[in-house]
Protein backbone atom coordinates (compact mmCIF):
# COMPACT_ATOMS: atom_id res chain seq x y z
CA UNK A 1 0.00 0.00 0.00
CA UNK A 2 1.15 3.12 -1.16
CA UNK A 3 0.05 6.69 1.04
CA UNK A 4 1.11 9.84 -0.05
CA UNK A 5 0.21 13.19 1.19
CA UNK A 6 -0.13 16.34 -1.09
CA UNK A 7 -0.37 20.02 -0.36
CA UNK A 8 -0.69 23.23 -2.12
CA UNK A 9 0.32 26.22 -0.29
CA UNK A 10 1.01 29.28 -0.56
CA UNK A 11 4.31 31.51 0.23
CA UNK A 12 2.73 33.20 3.37
CA UNK A 13 1.27 30.55 4.71
CA UNK A 14 4.10 27.91 4.05
CA UNK A 15 6.40 30.21 6.54
CA UNK A 16 3.91 28.79 9.03
CA UNK A 17 2.81 25.38 8.22
CA UNK A 18 5.62 23.82 6.81
CA UNK A 19 7.34 23.36 9.75
CA UNK A 20 4.64 21.05 10.79
CA UNK A 21 4.71 19.35 7.53
CA UNK A 22 8.52 18.39 7.97
CA UNK A 23 7.41 17.03 11.80
CA UNK A 24 4.84 15.00 10.56
CA UNK A 25 6.98 13.97 7.25
CA UNK A 26 9.57 12.29 9.93
CA UNK A 27 7.00 11.17 12.32
CA UNK A 28 5.41 9.10 9.90
CA UNK A 29 8.87 8.57 7.00
CA UNK A 30 6.28 6.14 4.99
CA UNK A 31 3.67 8.68 4.20
CA UNK A 32 5.46 10.45 0.77
CA UNK A 33 4.77 14.22 1.03
CA UNK A 34 4.34 16.22 -2.38
CA UNK A 35 4.51 20.27 -2.02
CA UNK A 36 2.89 22.84 -4.66
CA UNK A 37 3.24 26.77 -4.12
CA UNK A 38 -0.67 28.10 -4.37
CA UNK A 39 -2.56 30.96 -3.14
CA UNK A 40 -4.84 28.72 -1.00
CA UNK A 41 -2.99 26.24 1.29
CA UNK A 42 -5.11 22.31 0.70
CA UNK A 43 -3.91 19.43 1.79
CA UNK A 44 -5.06 16.19 -0.43
CA UNK A 45 -4.12 12.81 0.70
CA UNK A 46 -3.83 9.73 -1.74
CA UNK A 47 -3.92 5.95 -1.18
CA UNK A 48 -3.11 3.61 -4.06
CA UNK A 49 -3.70 6.68 -6.15
CA UNK A 50 -7.07 7.37 -4.70
CA UNK A 51 -7.56 10.18 -2.61
CA UNK A 52 -8.92 9.58 0.58
CA UNK A 53 -9.17 12.68 2.39
CA UNK A 54 -8.68 16.30 2.34
CA UNK A 55 -8.03 19.25 4.81
CA UNK A 56 -8.00 22.65 3.59
CA UNK A 57 -6.44 25.93 5.31
CA UNK A 58 -3.82 26.10 7.76
CA UNK A 59 -5.45 23.78 9.73
CA UNK A 60 -2.81 22.22 12.35
CA UNK A 61 -5.23 20.13 14.25
CA UNK A 62 -6.97 18.44 10.88
CA UNK A 63 -3.29 17.85 10.01
CA UNK A 64 -2.28 16.35 12.67
CA UNK A 65 -5.58 13.91 13.19
CA UNK A 66 -5.49 12.96 9.33
CA UNK A 67 -1.42 12.07 9.75
CA UNK A 68 -2.60 10.41 12.74
CA UNK A 69 -5.36 8.57 11.02
CA UNK A 70 -4.57 7.66 7.49
CA UNK A 71 -0.55 7.79 8.85
CA UNK A 72 -0.89 3.79 11.31
CA UNK A 73 -3.05 2.81 8.11
CA UNK A 74 -0.89 -0.59 7.07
Amino acid sequence: MELCQHFSISLQCGRFISPIIGELSEQYPHVTTYKVDIDEPTFQFFKDGKKVAQVAGANVAGLRNTFGSLGNMT
